[in-house]
């Protein structure tokens, strides 16, 4: 990092030290592992629809059959008797389907909202995450200007390892939720 009298000069970016790599690494495997679970997610839900188009074939199929024994009830009063408990039955079986068919539409749109949410989620933890690091730097560099003020700095050194202790405390907290959602 540029640095005019130690300080960090707006607008340039830090290069970075051996500290900060294993920090990449685990954003890059924390990063791997959202995209994993989202193709996972993403198959998951083009089964849903592969089976959401089959049970409205069903129910096609269902409601032809009913029509069909309808129009068989005056064969015979046997015959009646038995159409008219199929077609109970095939009733029953297309609420039973229309029901199934409505909650496994629920469940497409749920899991599209929640890709949505862990591509945001993911997008913020870095963000946070370019934050937290550059503050840290920033108190590493106020800590080399204190103890370069001697007697004088001292209570700027104090200052600058609270601001550091901060900085490490969100990467830790960014970190465990990265960790939370692979």
């Amino acid at each position: 990092m540029s640095t005019a009298a130690g300080f960090p000069v707006p607008g340039r970016m830090a290069t970075p030290g051996p500290d900060e790599e294993p920090g990449r690494v685990a954003a890059a495997r924390n990063s791997l592992r959202v995209e994993a679970a989202s193709r996972h997610v993403r198959g998951i839900h083009a089964s849903t629809e592969s089976m959401s188009a089959s049970l409205a074939e069903t129910r096609a199929a269902a409601e032809a059959a009913a029509q069909s024994a309808g129009e068989g009830a005056g064969v015979a009063a046997r015959m009646r008797d038995v159409t008219a408990e199929g077609y109970e039955v095939a009733a029953k079986a297309l609420s039973a389907m229309s029901k199934i068919q409505d909650r496994v539409s629920g469940l497409v749109g749920g899991v599209g909202r929640l890709i949505a949410h862990a591509q945001q989620i993911t997008r913020v933890s870095g963000f946070v995450q370019g934050i937290a690091r550059q503050i840290h730097l920033l108190a590493l560099n106020a800590t080399i200007e204190a103890a370069r003020a001697g007697a004088q700095g001292r209570g700027f050194a104090v200052v600058a390892e609270e601001v550091r202790k901060l900085a490490e405390g969100t990467l830790n907290a960014v970190e465990e939720t990265a960790g939370a959602e692979g």
